[in-house]
């Protein structure tokens, strides 16, 4: 394993918080600073004369955030080591992962005793190498294509067409890129799932699944690699020409020129895309890179929109989520995701959402598949008559030896699990059930041993297909949660709460959330979050031999609980679909975008009440 110079470890502020927080939110700031460099130059004031401005802010500002990230993190990892007097030498900084490194002077104005040295980036170089051979691969699957006469012959040019991109998969007992349609009872006409990737084709070992969505579910699949060139756009040419001749020959504007160049074939690759397919309503559940605003100005300039939703709780740590939803329609599950938003739009983490409909939990569905599952492991335990069982769930794990993560650490977790695997070898009243984020968390901590002994007494159920499964099913066989935050509350342990009002939960507070979640912690330390894991291991221990030792443990408060779901009902899909079928029934109508929008946002008002969307025009950031 590669050996970093800098390393997150378990490296805290004087607070006590992580320094992956600090991190994010000087990130943001250098961001901030290298946008107002750029924001100067012609070639962007140009970009935004032909394109949305708020959008092309986004992109330059989460394209810059994913450069300056690493190298945020290595200064900040020094300055705690020289602080913490572990390192005394001058620091040199990897620069190699942003663009412009001759802009970091302006950009850092604290760096004094540090070196900035940029380098080949042979990571990028490795990556440029998987995109090259990726589209050698995607040409050739094209000649084959082409040989086959493979077509797209479901398209009819009169139609509207809903477009969802594949990236979370699409089984319907696990996390789904279709989970607004499972259980709506609204039957969505003219749905077209695009995959991106031949890879991403492969990620999820659906192929099948997805060869057979037209007839399973009437909808209809392409794969961008097999697509024909797209007819090349004057207007783009136009542009490009513009770009040239507007460019100064300075630093800034012979690498902005490349970059605008770049974004300007993306944009009108996508602006063809869903132009040809009539694409009016957009649904992309990538929050990670920069592809989201490309195709959110695509769609402006085709007149179409986007949907996107909250994945998973969405916190006000501000720079943690930087400008994840570029969206014109965001779902969300209640008034603390809105208070969340508001205070991120506030901060500058996230652009501002014009329409913002609260339609609750979104995965509540749940497979006669895994019900059978489920009942399996319940009849498992009653067999072995166990009569205090724990779900355990983990939201990732690592060994921080680099400057990228800081996740609770496997050792943490070592001392975790052994600590439950032992304990029910030890005591036949106690029952478990484990879902990980991943199963190689086992592996990776070297409790394998400890499991397989908890395993062999037939009270120890651990879910093997853990990656996308929904926590909240298992959590009706369970007497108490436990879980560790890895950034934010739980998301998993939330989802069981919401699904079921009675059910108790503790958390270890791994980053030490106090300050971003202060209400949480003013009722509920140690109760149902704690900061110390020993503390939280005994009170469960504690607990389970006399409940009346600490009654209120893993309670949570009824408006908490409220406050994250606004809805508390099985109607997510409904809600979402409903929108959806007017939203196009409006565009079928020959609505223009925001007058369907307008349209959708009515129906949904008078159907679900005026507090459960907001129309922001703008506003929001304004306390509306």
């Amino acid at each position: 394993m590669l050996k970093h110079k800098y390393q997150y470890l378990n490296k805290r502020t004087k607070d006590n918080i992580i320094l992956r927080f600090d991190a994010c939110r000087k990130t943001q700031e250098a961001t901030e600073k290298c946008f107002h460099l750029i924001s100067s130059s012609n070639l962007y004031k140009l970009l935004c004369t032909n394109f949305p401005e708020k959008y092309i802010e986004i992109y330059f500002k989460k394209l810059f955030y994913i450069e300056l990230n690493p190298i945020v993190n290595q200064i900040l990892i020094y300055k705690w080591e020289v602080e913490n007097k572990t390192k005394n030498k001058l620091g040199v900084i990897e620069t190699k992962t942003f663009s412009l490194p001759k802009l970091l002077p302006n950009i850092f104005s604290d760096i004094a005793g540090i070196k900035l040295k940029h380098g080949f980036d042979f990571i990028k170089l490795r990556k440029n190498i998987d995109r090259s051979l990726a589209l050698v691969r995607d040409k050739c699957l094209n000649l084959k294509n082409l040989f086959t006469k493979k077509s797209y012959s479901f398209f009819e040019k009169e139609k509207n067409y809903v477009a969802v991109n594949y990236r979370e998969g699409i089984s319907d007992d696990k996390r789904s890129d279709l989970f607004w349609l499972y259980n709506s009872g609204i039957n969505i006409p003219n749905i077209i799932l695009y995959i991106e990737t031949y890879s991403f084709f492969k990620r999820y070992k659906e192929e099948k699944i997805i060869e057979n969505l037209n007839k399973t579910k009437k909808i209809n699949i392409i794969k961008i690699w097999e697509l024909d060139k797209f007819k090349k756009k004057s207007y783009y040419k136009k542009i490009k020409n513009e770009l040239i001749n507007a460019s100064e020959n300075n630093y800034l504007d012979k690498i902005l020129l490349k970059k605008s160049t770049d974004l300007l074939e993306k944009i009108e690759f996508w602006h063809s895309f869903f132009e040809k397919y009539k694409i009016k309503i957009h649904f992309d559940h990538n929050e990670t890179d920069v592809d989201l605003a490309i195709k959110q100005i695509a769609l402006h300039l085709t007149n179409s929109c986007s949907i996107g939703k909250a994945r998973s709780y969405y916190c006000n740590s501000r720079g943690l989520h930087y400008y994840l939803f570029p969206v014109d329609i965001f779902c969300t599950w209640g008034r603390k995701s809105i208070e969340n938003l508001r205070k991120n739009v506030l901060s500058k983490t996230e652009s501002n959402i014009n329409n913002v409909l609260v339609t609750g939990y979104p995965y509540r569905y749940i497979t006669e598949k895994v019900k059978t599952k489920i009942q399996i492991m319940q009849n498992q335990l009653q067999n072995k008559n166990t009569r205090f069982n724990i779900l355990l769930l983990d939201n990732g794990a690592g060994n921080n030896k680099d400057y990228i993560y800081q996740l609770p650490s496997y050792h943490l977790f070592k001392k975790f699990y052994n600590f439950f695997f032992k304990w029910v070898v030890e005591d036949k009243e106690v029952g478990l059930i484990i879902k990980p984020k991943r199963f190689s968390v086992f592996k990776n901590t070297n409790v394998e041993e400890a499991m397989n002994k908890a395993i062999k007494t037939g009270r120890c159920c651990i879910e093997e297909e853990s990656f996308g499964s929904i926590p909240w099913h298992y959590s009706k066989l369970a007497n108490m949660i436990v879980s560790v935050s890895s950034l934010t509350i739980p998301t998993a342990m939330l989802e069981c709460l919401i699904n079921n009002k009675k059910t108790k939960a503790i958390f270890f507070d791994y980053p030490n959330l106090k300050n971003i979640e202060p209400d949480l912690y003013f009722w509920g330390k140690d109760r149902v979050v704690f900061n110390n894991m020993d503390t939280m291991l005994s009170s469960l221990k504690n607990y389970k031999n006399n409940p009346s030792s600490k009654e209120d443990l893993g309670s949570w408060t009824e408006d908490y609980i409220n406050n994250l779901d606004a809805h508390m009902d099985d109607k997510f899909s409904y809600r979402t679909c409903n929108y959806v079928a007017n939203l196009l029934k409006a565009f079928n109508n020959g609505l223009d975008k925001n007058g369907a929008i307008d349209m959708a946002n009515k129906n949904f008002s008078e159907k679900w009440g005026k507090e459960n969307i907001l129309i922001t025009n703008n506003k929001l950031a304004r306390g509306i």
